[in-house]
């Protein structure tokens, strides 16, 4: 009930990698000039009920974000006691009625909910680091892809403007149709003008780099930049490193062996499918193949185990029960196992072909007993 897939593929870049739970390119900590002027111009002193719910909460975030730094020296909230004062400073911004009570008011509900998103900085971040210093996108030539031009591109607009180009779009929010036109347009607008800038350096890159002539859409960097903070580049390990003893990633290998009661020692049956391999090397048959050797074949088995685990430099060892568990197995093929696996192998091809999602890093392991899965970068 075991399936393994590895995937072998370099350099293999990825744009639209759908992140679950992508955080909100807002920039309240470091407003735009454009941003400022908007929310500036709304004042919440003497407006109505009705006007007052109806402010985006946006704007909201950024009013009473000027209220706390002005009373923390500047600073923005970032611990859990940090924005739980924020949060209550939305609070005493709420209308209250004659009797004190506070009113309902939607739009400051979704403030103080957003408080733990909305304020995230967007930065360079470490991996997008990483891709920005890699080799390709630091040396442009006439075969380098638009991936690596658009790299540059970036690395040049970082050193100018100090920021990463404006994603540009805002989520849903209780506001007036008016107010939230606006708030959309400017940060349309502001994200256009990143756009542009980018698709000027980068076919600058490109006419210097002697390519083809094909310029760079600018569809294309619209959707590089809309995707910046989940930019991605998937290496995989050749076989040839993988298998070689001193250059497989034995540190991974032995501490997914340590955690025995784990989820992670599905390792051991990594272990194991590599053992399977070298026995049949050696004696030109699957362990337990043949019904009637399967006690034989057993000592044999564990002989390879222990040998492939000490030649990488193992001291561990594999649970009997899973050298048992092999030998009865004798290499039979079950059909759900090998349908999931076909499905799960027909995904990883639709991501490295369309450039979508971020594929696996190297190895997969399926458990089919418990419906566990394992990625091992080995």
């Amino acid at each position: 009930m075991i399936g393994y897939l590895r995937l072998v593929s370099q350099n293999h870049t990825v744009v639209e990698a759908h992140p679950e739970h992508p955080h909100p390119d807002l920039r309240l900590t470091k407003p735009f000039p454009e941003l400022v002027e908007f929310c500036d111009s709304i004042k919440l002193d003497g407006l109505s009920k009705k006007d007052h719910s109806h402010i985006p909460w946006l704007v909201l975030l950024y009013k009473y974000l000027q209220i706390y730094k002005s009373q923390n020296n500047g600073d923005v909230p970032t611990s859990y006691k940090q924005k739980n004062a924020f949060k209550e400073i939305i609070r005493q911004g709420i209308l209250r009625n004659e009797d004190g009570i506070p009113e309902d008011e939607e739009n400051f509900q979704e403030a103080i909910a957003a408080v733990n998103t909305a304020l995230h900085e967007t930065k360079v971040t470490s991996s997008l680091q990483v891709l920005l210093a890699h080799s390709l996108a630091c040396e442009i030539t006439g075969k380098s892809s638009n991936f690596w031009i658009l790299c540059q591109a970036l690395k040049e607009f970082i050193d100018c403007e100090g920021c990463l180009p404006l994603q540009g779009s805002i989520p849903d929010m209780t506001a007036d149709s008016k107010t939230y036109i606006a708030l959309q347009h400017i940060y349309k607008n502001k994200a256009n003008q990143h756009i542009n800038q980018m698709h000027e350096k980068a076919n600058e890159i490109k006419l210097l780099s002697q390519g083809p002539s094909e310029t760079i859409t600018i569809d294309s960097v619209r959707l590089f930049c809309r995707n910046i903070s989940n930019l991605s580049l998937v290496n995989c390990r050749s076989l040839e490193l993988e298998f070689n003893a001193k250059t497989t990633n034995t540190q991974l290998l032995a501490h997914k062996l340590e955690d025995v009661s784990g989820n992670d020692y599905d390792v051991a049956y990594y272990v194991m499918l590599r053992a399977a391999d070298e026995f049949y090397k050696q004696y030109n048959k699957l362990p337990g193949w043949y019904d009637d050797q399967i006690e034989a074949d057993i000592p044999l088995l564990k002989v390879i185990v222990n040998k492939l685990l000490s030649d990488t430099g193992l001291t561990l060892t594999i649970e009997e029960d899973y050298i048992h568990e092999f030998c009865s197995y004798g290499g039979a093929e079950i059909h759900s196992i090998a349908a999931f696996m076909g499905g799960v192998a027909a995904q990883e091809i639709i991501k490295l072909i369309t450039g979508q999602y971020k594929p696996i890093q190297n190895t997969y392991i399926y458990n089919g007993c418990t419906q566990n899965s394992l990625v091992l970068d080995l």
